[in-house]
């Protein structure tokens, strides 16, 4: 093992220290909340939560797409941090912008959970976000199972130990059971069902916007660029975004399981991937749909159940 790829098992090994739950009474499977915080919607869309790093504050955006948790930058240089680089292994996030550093940190708190140090990627400058001091990413998220209730603005931990499938208390309404696929990393791809096609998109609550490639929205659909209904909505050099009036974008097959849908979904269609990683990234579900949403997302067991924000 070279020594950039140690230095990374190290740092998950740190991450994986405060996100670990307690362990479950064997005997009982009641879903068992661990944590809650405020979450919040910025003026440009994104989510972000509270997380406390030496005694600071920090709005961290809750990043279902991202890598590692990461500190930006700039709340490094506040919190008077040391960097180190990461030697020997490259590290590349949306965009293809490298990441060269990691930091650690002391006192954290994230709601009820706390830990003495913790070790962060390092958020370039070049990807800074405006009131932003780092992202929370599948590392620590992927330990539990995530309640995202949009509607009285609250994110939930619960314990990923519970009877299978018992996890919908917040309604008696017919809630959508989907069945997702979870990589290596953390992320989360998920079947929806937009106009009648089944596309599968990647969970990503670091986007605010829903995009396809235009290739694949034309493999699917059936359209051209000379289709009427398809509207330029930016253009920069050889990329170019469109928009399309898509009517529907449901989650589930309805029957006893439930149909969630979301009418008139804003898809943004890419000319190509612009996120110079994978061509996985440019099929995103972003946090413009899923905010419209109650949200549990069951990563032991692979589910995704899935309510109207309002059901209750």
């Amino acid at each position: 093992m070279g020594q950039g790829m140690a230095r990374l098992c190290a740092l998950a090994a740190g991450l994986i220290l405060l996100a670990a739950p307690a362990r479950a009474d064997e005997k009982s499977c009641a879903l068992r909340r661990v944590t809650t915080v405020d979450m919040g919607i910025d003026a440009v869309g994104r989510m972000t939560v509270p997380m406390t790093v030496g005694g600071q504050t920090e709005a961290m955006l809750v990043d279902t797409g991202g890598l590692n948790t990461m500190l930006s930058e700039s709340a490094v240089k506040a919190l008077g941090l040391y960097k180190s680089r990461i030697a020997n292994v490259r590290i590349t996030i949306y965009g293809g912008t490298p990441v060269n550093y990691f930091t650690t940190a002391h006192d954290i708190a994230f709601g009820r959970l706390k830990s003495p140090s913790m070790d962060f990627l390092v958020l370039p400058e070049a990807r800074a976000m405006a009131g932003i001091g780092g992202l929370l990413a599948p590392d620590i998220l992927r330990a539990y199972d995530d309640d995202f209730d949009f509607a009285n603005g609250r994110l939930a931990l619960f314990s990923p130990d519970h009877c299978e499938g018992k996890v919908v208390y917040w309604t008696k309404d017919p809630v959508a059971d989907i069945p997702i696929d979870i990589d290596d990393i953390g992320h989360i791809r998920v079947p929806v069902t937009i106009d009648g096609k089944v596309v599968r998109l990647i969970f990503d609550t670091g986007s605010v916007d829903t995009v396809l490639s235009f290739d694949q929205a034309q493999s699917v659909f059936g359209f051209d660029e000379k289709s009427p209904d398809l509207t330029v909505v930016a253009k920069d050099g050889d990329r170019v975004v469109y928009k399309y009036p898509f009517k529907t974008l449901s989650f589930g097959g309805g029957g006893e399981a439930g149909m969630v849908t979301v009418a008139n979904p804003k898809i943004f269609l890419t000319s190509y991937d612009v996120s110079k990683i994978s061509s996985s990234q440019s099929a995103i579900l972003g946090l413009g749909i899923l905010r419209q949403l109650h949200l549990y997302i069951a990563y032991k067991e692979h589910r995704l159940f899935v309510s109207a924000a309002s059901a209750h």
